[in-house]
């Protein structure tokens, strides 16, 4: 399955209203995003970088919760690190993949908030903001009962977002140290 078909089914089984609410608060995001870049708060591109962070954040709280039908029961995993244990006593390959693509869900969050930022301290506040968000993420998943609750998800989500700030701060600052020589 690829990415289309991944994002297609989870979309489908989307309401309408929750597809109005996302347009409404992208709409309401735009409008306060070109009054602060109109008013020199923002520059265009960290404007533009804020709107996209916040359409993808909306997208992963659709696919994540959203569009996952209820569960009869709640679930969860108190322990933490138990997919680690599970990948290497049972060789789990579905589980190693979903480790890695909950550190990859984040990384796109970590560059776009980076760039849009652009200082070494927002590393740490986008970090904690990605661990908060995705701390949201699993306890709705909980409390609504459409998905399990682990730590898991949230240290890879968290890893994921400071990784990819890393990395993008390291680039555009080799960028800018080749420009200037």
């Amino acid at each position: 399955m690829n990415w289309i078909e991944i994002l297609g089914y989870h979309l489908e089984n989307l309401s309408a209203a929750e597809v109005l609410l996302g347009l409404f608060l992208t709409v309401l995001f735009t409008v306060y995003l070109a009054k602060c870049q109109r008013e020199g708060k923002l520059e265009l591109r960290q404007a533009v970088c804020f709107w996209v962070s916040f359409v993808y954040i909306y997208m992963v709280y659709l696919i994540t919760i959203f569009s996952r039908s209820p569960r009869s029961e709640a679930e969860y995993m108190l322990t933490p690190f138990w997919s680690y244990a599970f990948i290497i006593q049972y060789e789990n390959e579905a589980v190693l993949q979903e480790n890695i693509l909950n550190l990859l869900l984040f990384m796109p969050v970590g560059v776009l908030l980076q760039e849009a930022l652009h200082t070494r301290k927002a590393v740490k506040w986008i970090t904690l903001g990605a661990l908060a968000l995705s701390i949201s993420i699993e306890v709705l998943q909980l409390l609504l009962k459409r998905g399990l609750f682990e730590w898991d998800d949230m240290f890879h989500n968290a890893l994921g977002a400071y990784m990819s700030c890393r990395i993008w701060y390291a680039i555009r600052h080799r960028k800018w140290e080749r420009k200037a020589t």
